[in-house]
């Protein structure tokens, strides 16, 4: 079979993207030199801005441009040595590759054709469980060509039928990306609400109390006891069968989690534990008279210790662990 077509060529472009972006912090001179000579060619240029969007990373942003400018500069001298350029897919690449590339490098006639072909096999149910464990994050590709992306310990059920696309929500925050497909809506069940889309991106998260829905792109509806319709930058909040409607929100391009950080601007400090909890492998055990603290700031996700270090220090708490606990006391 012949993988030299238009699609391939561009699976390639985005794969060799990823592996640039992969080692973007690490490279020496030379290799610096090698991403000025390949960001020469057109397609490699998308495909860098295209990976640069979905992890939503400044630094990925800022180096494009960098390097966009210096190829210009010279262009000229650059352009004798392009062909010659090595090309290097290391692993994480290969794994960027499994979880973003074929979704990227599908154009928009080319997601129609997958959509057709995927409806025309589900005429027999197809069930896939997706979760993410302890610390976690992770995105997949389902087989209608939509994307989900899982905040860590997040796990959902996924059903596709002929007519109909279903997900059982059962914990954590999922981030959807939507493929359109007017004969199959997407049906997003929490317990606590039930979510419909066509084609659309946004982010849903889930806890024993409360569903919350933010939508980023195009429009949602949400049912619990009565039915909204969202649209940019709003925010449902279901609790006890009631929606609340949050509107005007400032909204990034992307969550701030699927960068890996949480931020909060005047909230309880019980929320910050909550999120960092899907990230520590020790329960976290704040003493009551501090988990309604006020609290501000951008905090890492991976490091959950370092980030209630962060707010202790400011507010002189004290901070000790064991082998399966992390308490936070007042001094």
């Amino acid at each position: 079979m012949n993988h030299n077509g238009p699609l391939a060529m561009k699976k390639n472009n985005l794969e060799e993207a990823a592996n640039w972006i992969d080692r973007l912090h690490e490279l020496d001179n030379d290799e610096k030199q090698e991403l000025t000579i390949w960001l020469q060619n057109k397609d490699n240029k998308i495909a860098f801005d295209k990976i640069a969007k979905v992890f939503g990373d400044d630094e990925i942003k800022n180096a494009l441009h960098i390097y966009s400018v210096e190829s210009k500069t010279n262009k000229k001298r650059l352009k004798s040595q392009s062909s010659t350029l090595p090309v290097r897919i290391g692993l994480a690449a290969c794994v960027a590759a499994l979880t973003v590339i074929s979704y990227l490098s599908l154009t928009p006639e080319q997601h129609t054709l997958k959509n057709q072909s995927v409806s025309a096999l589900n005429t027999i149910e197809q069930s896939t469980v997706v979760n993410s464990k302890l610390g976690e994050r992770k995105s997949t590709l389902l087989e209608d060509g939509s994307f989900v992306h899982l905040n860590a310990d997040s796990d959902i059920s996924v059903t596709l039928k002929k007519t109909s696309r279903y997900v059982e929500f059962n914990k954590g925050q999922v981030f959807f990306d939507i493929a359109k497909d007017s004969k199959r809506p997407f049906i997003i069940e929490s317990n606590q609400a039930t979510i419909k889309v066509l084609g659309t991106s946004f982010d849903v998260e889930k806890d024993h109390e409360n569903t919350v829905v933010t939508v980023y792109e195009g429009k949602v509806s949400v049912t619990s006891g009565r039915t909204v319709t969202l649209i940019p930058p709003q925010q449902a909040i279901v609790k006890d069968n009631e929606i609340i409607v949050k509107n005007n929100l400032k909204l990034n391009q992307l969550p701030a989690w699927r960068t890996g950080w949480i931020e909060l601007n005047q909230q309880p400090f019980f929320i910050l534990i909550d999120k960092l909890q899907s990230y520590s492998a020790k329960k976290i055990i704040i003493s009551s008279q501090l988990d309604k603290t006020i609290v501000s700031g951008r905090f890492k996700l991976d490091t959950p210790y370092e980030s209630i270090q962060l707010v202790a220090a400011t507010y002189d708490w004290s901070v000790s662990e064991d082998d399966t606990h992390i308490y936070i006391q007042s001094s």
